[in-house]
């Protein structure tokens, strides 16, 4: 029997970063289904979709995350 998993979904954690370094940058944390509502501005954007973290990961997970 196969059983299939999906990798991520609509609740993954992920964070949406745009423009990173620049004045205008912005990070976002959150499930995806919640990025998706979120106005980064123009590009350059990157999705991360978080796996396993460290305590120090999350910490800093929860500085960015959506309120």
């Amino acid at each position: 029997m196969i059983y299939l998993f999906p990798a991520y979904g609509p609740d993954s954690l992920c964070m949406g970063v745009a423009r990173l370094g620049s004045d205008d940058q912005k990070i976002v944390a959150g499930p995806m289904k919640k990025l998706l509502d979120v106005d980064f501005g123009p590009p350059l954007h990157c999705l991360i979709i978080v796996g396993e973290t460290h305590p120090v990961e999350q910490e800093m997970l929860e500085f960015y995350m959506i309120k």
